[in-house]
């Protein structure tokens, strides 16, 4: 992959450390520089790909022609084996030290043996241990780790700008005042956001998908919209009257069923839209009529709603996003106004990416 090249990716030849702590025969010694050398999967999968670090995985997936719009292409693996490959060979080509992740896995399992036998332990974190590609198909992987600490030891320590002491005298401020400050700071962001325009982002989701992209709109809209979320089953029906703006993320499950969260809603709003069918399953009760009718007064003539809903599914399954296809034609027939197009997102292929176009358009 000579496109890699064109990243022009660098990284240390030997890790320095100089910012951990030496505690030994009960002293700490607070400058204690010690280096080694990297294992691969630090540099390549952590410092490159975590989300945390250089976030690199989906920008180098790219540039190496990998499908990215779904999970099953397995391009994060690709590309973490890959650029893996690319740092080894990279690290003995200009003749610097480092070790495959495999190998340490291997010494390290000889070097807890001998421990064991000879002083019947090891402190070991497991976490740390186990490499971040390929973790189950090492040794370390299934091997049971106690952690705790022996000293002598190096120890992570604060950094020294935070509790450093000032010889010079800072100005003291007494707790009324940090407090006042507070409630005056709270008041001013209340009443900025209670003036915004207000959205509810109702989700309907089975394994947790719909609430999870119901929560990233949500902090899409957070700086200049007071947002919130809701499930479906936790929804009050008579708050349709107050709404001005409702964002919909439903998933389908089975044949085109709603997941468990959202029958209910979407049994309402059935109900609304096609009473006759409702009133010969009721058989004509007075009940049943005058639940129909309190619920229909919510949608007369002035009824107007800007929504906008995103599907989930999967179209290895009848009836592809059927349930947020229904909500969605729901909405219309009683009179709402669809402000962006009616999305679905395919789990199979490119979901991720039809959510966030569906997402930034409804924001725009």
């Amino acid at each position: 992959y000579p496109q890699l090249d064109q990243l022009g990716l660098r990284w240390y030849a030997v890790p320095i450390i100089s910012n951990m702590a030496l505690s030994c025969g009960g002293l700490t010694f607070a400058a204690v520089p010690f280096n080694g050398w990297y294992m691969s999967t630090e540099v390549s999968v952590r410092n490159f790909c975590d989300e945390s670090r250089y976030n690199l995985l989906k920008p180098i997936a790219e540039i190496l022609g990998y499908n990215t719009s779904t999970h099953m292409s397995l391009w994060k693996d690709r590309v973490v084996l890959e650029l893996t490959a690319a740092v080894l060979h990279s690290y003995q080509a200009a003749g610097v030290t480092m070790v495959d992740h495999h190998s340490t896995a291997e010494s390290f399992m000889k070097h807890l043996h001998k421990e064991n036998k000879l002083r019947g332990g090891c402190p070991s974190d497991w976490v740390w241990i186990v490499p971040p590609l390929s973790g189950s198909i090492c040794p370390v992987f299934h091997q049971e780790m106690l952690n705790y600490k022996l000293k002598p030891a190096y120890e992570y320590q604060a950094v020294a700008w935070v509790n450093y002491k000032s010889q010079t005298s800072a100005n003291k401020h007494t707790f009324k005042k940090i407090s006042n400050l507070v409630k005056l700071a709270t008041n001013m962001m209340s009443n900025a956001i209670t003036k915004r325009h207000k959205i509810t982002i109702l989700y309907a989701s089975e394994t947790g998908r719909a609430e999870s992209f119901a929560y990233n709109l949500q902090e899409l809209f957070r700086n200049g919209f007071n947002s919130k979320v809701i499930c479906m089953d936790q929804y009050d029906f008579e708050d349709f009257k107050n709404e001005k703006c409702i964002f919909v993320v439903a998933s389908t499950t089975g044949n085109g069923e709603a997941p468990e969260n959202g029958q209910a809603l979407g049994r309402k709003l059935y109900e609304i839209v096609y009473p006759s069918d409702i009133m010969k399953t009721d058989c004509g009760t007075q009940t049943s009529q005058h639940q129909h009718t309190s619920q229909i007064s919510l949608f007369d003539e002035s009824f107007h709603i800007l929504f906008s809903v995103f599907g989930l599914g999967s179209k290895a399954y009848p009836n592809f996003c059927a349930f947020a296809n229904s909500i969605n034609s729901l909405l219309k027939t009683l009179g709402g106004e669809e402000i962006y197009p009616f999305v679905e997102g395919d789990e199979l292929c490119g979901q991720e990416d039809a959510f966030k176009s569906w997402s930034q358009g409804c924001f725009k």
